[in-house]
């Protein structure tokens, strides 16, 4: 199980955590540190503390060699297998996020507010490698402040059209060749988000379903992505949506709708 915070965690601030456990792992790093942590947003590409840092005009490729050179030499003696959530240092660092997260008003934690709880350390490891470039907690937090301020986020977007799907590897290998999409990371539980290189077609994710269809409801459903997913919910039930009775999972970082003529669709906190 995962660190247990008071605030959930979105899509991609878990994405986000979840790579850098695998960054650690394979530096044979036993303690998840701010500079795993911030690879981790690296290499998870398009969220918004990445967009938060491009505000500043900051060189990410550049910023990711300089966090790689920083890491600690390779621990031959630590276990090559895995090491399940949460690992040692990751609750120090939930609740940086989760402090930065209160600050901002938000009712959640993505990755804006994990990257500001990194920075919070100007003498941190972490912290030294931002402050070369550039970028102090005050720098960050007005980046951050001016990207959800701006025109650029819609308040809800549609993020992806959701395909459930049996036989997951040959609709993968299918969707890919049609379209020519790319998996934006290996797939996860059996659930992956296509995109397009070129940035100009919608999102298609498709979803492990451990039995084949049966029945009349759909197979495709879409995924919006909200800035302020409580706000959105409330806006689209007073519209004619109302509430479907899933079994959500614990954490889930999204609410199911249904449409006035019952179609269902999510809504995924950004």
């Amino acid at each position: 199980m995962g660190t247990r915070t008071r605030l959930p965690l979105t899509s991609r601030a878990k994405s986000s955590l979840s790579l850098a456990r695998d960054i650690a792992t394979a530096h044979g790093h036993v303690e998840l540190s701010g500079l795993h942590a911030a690879l981790g947003l690296l290499r998870e590409r398009n969220n918004p503390a990445l967009g938060a840092l491009e505000l500043l005009g900051i060189d990410l490729e550049k910023l990711r060699r300089d966090l790689e050179a920083a890491l600690p030499p390779r621990d031959h003696r630590a276990p090559a297998r895995h090491t399940p959530p949460p690992m040692p240092g990751e609750a120090e660092l939930l609740a940086a996020a989760e402090e930065q997260s209160d600050i901002l008003g938000a009712q959640y934690i993505a990755t804006e507010h994990l990257l500001l709880g990194l920075l919070q350390d100007e003498d941190s490891p972490v912290g030294r490698v931002f402050l070369s470039h550039g970028v102090t907690r005050d720098t960050a937090h007005a980046g951050v402040q001016r990207l959800l301020a701006g025109p650029a986020t819609p308040p809800l977007a549609i993020g992806s059209i959701v395909m459930r799907c049996h036989e997951f590897d040959r609709m993968l290998a299918f969707w890919s060749a049609a379209l020519g999409y790319v998996a934006d990371r290996p797939s996860d539980g059996g659930f992956v988000i296509l995109k397009d290189p070129a940035g100009a077609g919608p999102n298609l994710s498709l979803d492990r379903s451990p039995t084949r269809r049966e029945g009349r409801r759909g197979w495709i459903h879409l995924d919006l992505y909200a800035v302020d997913q409580g706000a959105e919910v409330q806006r689209l039930e007073q519209l004619g949506a109302a509430r479907y009775p899933w079994r959500y999972e614990p954490g889930a970082d999204y609410v199911v709708l249904a449409d006035p003529e019952g179609n269902l669709f999510c809504v995924v906190q950004r």
